[in-house]
């Protein structure tokens, strides 16, 4: 850690009168001031001693020579105190709340035509039978307000199967975008990318799906008019319910006039069902998208185990999704299950989970690894001062770790046999010249 990167974090802290409090003592009352969750507060206990120390030692050896000028070095008035300075950083630092997660529900099988661009008055002609008068609706003045009709739109859409999830050409003309989808990375403020910020600052507004330390102060200095969507989840709520409401709202607002953002946490199109929801209703509507790609859970997961998936391959599923159509694993093939905290439900919940929760997994997972194998389960950090949160267990006793275990957690498996070449002639041609020369234009 050198000096510039906790300078970065001390101007945060003084800056914003969000962390100003001081750190209470007693770590439980402290919970209760920030109304943390179960499985909030468990992750908070896992880490509070190591970042205590880790903190409390990188402002001892940096802030000895900074405070006396901390003023002028950051552009503050008033000089910084050395106490409340270190406080405000532990405040910052130790109420490291992980986002709600959203998880994608695989979208329905795509339908025999598929609408191709058009303009937007084209757009009404060739929507399916069942959609042109809910798009057609929206535009008509009848009582009803926009947003409803658009929610009605999205609902059926959704509903009836109608969403399209093969691939199409990418959008390679940016003019008169009306909704842009952006990812904003898993590490708060940090992994925002150039191009989503300058996205973002010429929006006339944003509407977003983050809840971390600093996002809603980096957006709103951005553009003012940036709205947090987080309240549309609600606990033991049908998700549905939430990305159909998010995805009207995006829709709705880029209907008043735009260009406009919708941003997520991660990747916009990994584990998130609203921007399908948002391009398939947009092309009924006659509006324009663009998906600009973020730093996804993946990204980090790759780094923080040093995993390079172009040796022994990879295979990545959604856990309930997995169990529910009895996927084939291949024992010889690193694997990344996806969502286990949240596994065998559809309902939004913050509940931390028991043991019963992961016994038909852990039954399933038998089916293809020995009871012993050593597997890991891992929550990238929303800091980079922290460390991953990383258990290793055997599957068998993966209910020990239950309450551990929230939505954002990733479970690795690697494998535990060795697949041997079966082509020995290509491995033998592979570092042929000849067979080089005939492949190519070499020959």
């Amino acid at each position: 850690m050198n000096e510039c990167e906790i300078t970065r974090y001390l101007k945060h802290a003084v800056l914003n009168e969000n962390f100003r409090r001081l750190v209470d003592d007693d770590i439980e009352k402290s919970f209760q001031d920030y109304k943390l969750t179960e499985v909030e507060k468990s992750i908070l206990r896992e880490r509070s001693l190591d970042m205590t120390k880790l903190v409390s030692t990188a402002i001892n050896d940096i802030l000895t020579n900074l405070v006396g000028n901390s003023h002028e070095k950051w552009g503050v008035d008033e000089p910084v105190d050395y106490v409340t300075t270190q406080q405000s950083v532990m405040v910052r630092l130790i109420t490291v709340i992980p986002p709600p997660p959203v998880t994608i529900t695989p979208p329905p099988p795509p339908p025999t035509t598929r609408p191709s661009k058009k303009t937007k008055a084209e757009h009404f002609s060739i929507a399916a039978p069942d959609f042109k008068g809910l798009a057609d609706k929206v535009f008509h003045e009848d009582g009803e307000d926009r947003y409803t009709k658009v929610l009605n739109l999205i609902t059926e859409l959704s509903e009836k199967g109608y969403l399209d999830s093969s691939i199409t050409q990418p959008n390679k003309d940016t003019k008169d975008v009306d909704i842009y989808i952006v990812g904003l990375g898993i590490m708060n403020v940090d992994q925002i990318t150039r191009e989503a910020e300058y996205i973002l600052s010429k929006s006339k507004t944003v509407l977003y799906v983050e809840n971390g330390i600093g996002v809603d102060e980096f957006l709103k200095s951005k553009c003012e008019n940036a709205i947090n969507l987080v309240s549309e989840y609600e606990e033991d709520q049908d998700r549905m319910i939430a990305y159909r409401a998010m995805a009207a709202k995006v829709l709705d607002t880029a209907l008043e006039g735009g260009p406009i953002t919708f941003g997520l946490y991660g990747h916009p199109t990994v584990f998130a069902y609203p921007p399908f929801l948002i391009k398939q209703a947009a092309d009924l509507l006659g509006l324009k998208v663009k998906v600009v790609p973020g730093i996804s859970a993946m990204d980090c997961i790759f780094t923080d185990l040093m995993i390079d998936p172009g040796t022994a391959g990879m295979q990545m599923y959604e856990a309930t999704e997995l169990l529910m159509r009895e996927r084939p694993l291949h024992n010889d093939v690193p694997a990344l299950i996806w969502q286990i905290g949240a596994i065998e439900t559809a309902l939004y919940s913050q509940m931390p989970s028991n043991a019963q929760r992961f016994e038909r997994f852990k039954e399933y997972l038998l089916k293809f690894y020995p009871a012993e194998h050593t597997v890991h389960s891992i929550y990238c950090s929303n800091y980079f001062m922290m460390p991953a949160t990383l258990h290793s267990f055997k599957i068998e006793d993966i209910g020990d770790y239950a309450e551990q275990l929230h939505a954002g957690h990733t479970l690795y498996i690697p494998p535990c046999e060795y697949r041997e070449v079966v082509d020995e002639y290509l491995a033998k041609d592979i570092m042929d010249v000849e067979h080089l020369k005939k492949i190519t234009g070499g020959g």
